[in-house]
């Protein structure tokens, strides 16, 4: 299957002639095929990003690597925001942990800066973990609007899974029942989150997997363009859509 762009359904919030993020989708191997180098950042588990221009918001990375790079989390395997700068962005092992991309131009450069994040659904919904989280991506909010150009903000969230019941499944009906209801809730608090920040709705720009593994996640911080390896892409998979929406689009999955 070719790698397919899609456009955000929804871009008012920006001022005219101000691009959209688009996404490029494709498996791991359409884009090994397509762009290979790319592949190999998405790949390597020895990707260092300390020699690149490209920052690694690293789900897994210990807690003293998050600090030096002024990134927000609640601890290991929990959730994790960059930190806003004009790097590019990569996150992996998006299981069932979805990422949000928020990109505007600088007021003092006008040049494009960005932060991603990587959020875990067991933990970030939790009671535990939820103020937080919330506390955490507003403040990122906040201050990337007090760095932007009014009317250049964009913002996707990408990720999620979304297991159906089947007969013959490896996943019990109880645990892709579980992992449903995460994604949505996942997907509503995010959406929640970023209108009250941002004044506008989120578009997700890309449905959940059908699949227990995991998608990849490059952002090129100067196009505005975000690649999304998957292990499966299909047209309902790689659809874009709004939260508002969710009811309407979870028929098609």
């Amino acid at each position: 299957m070719k790698v397919l762009k899609k456009n955000p359904p929804s871009s008012e919030h920006l001022k005219n002639g101000e691009k959209s993020i688009i996404a490029c989708f494709g498996t791991f191997r359409d884009f090994e095929k397509t762009e290979p180098d790319l592949c190999k950042i998405l790949l390597s588990p020895s990707f260092d990003h300390e020699k690149s221009d490209t920052e690694n918001v690293d789900y897994y990375a210990k807690p003293t690597e998050w600090k030096n790079i002024n990134a927000k989390t609640a601890g290991t395997e929990t959730y994790v925001i960059s930190s806003i700068n004009s790097r590019d962005k990569l996150t992996r092992y998006l299981y069932d942990c979805t990422s949000v991309f928020a990109i505007g131009r600088e007021k003092k450069t006008r040049k494009n800066i960005s932060f991603l994040s990587h959020q875990d659904p067991t933990k970030f919904l939790r009671e535990r973990y939820r103020e937080q989280f919330s506390n955490d991506l507003t403040d990122s909010f906040t201050e990337l609007k007090s760095l932007c150009v009014k009317g250049t903000i964009d913002v996707v969230i990408s990720g999620g899974m979304f297991l159906p019941d089947l007969p013959d499944a490896e996943w019990c009906w109880d645990d892709a029942r579980r992992v449903r209801k995460m994604y949505q809730q996942s997907i509503s608090l995010l959406s929640e989150i970023i209108q009250e920040a941002l004044g506008f709705e989120p578009v997700v720009i890309c449905g959940p997997k059908k699949v227990e593994r995991s998608d990849s996640v490059f952002c090129v911080n100067k196009t505005r363009h975000m690649y999304i390896a998957r292990p499966q892409v299909g047209k309902t998979m790689t659809e874009s859509y709004l939260p508002s929406h969710f009811d309407v689009q979870e028929q098609k999955w």
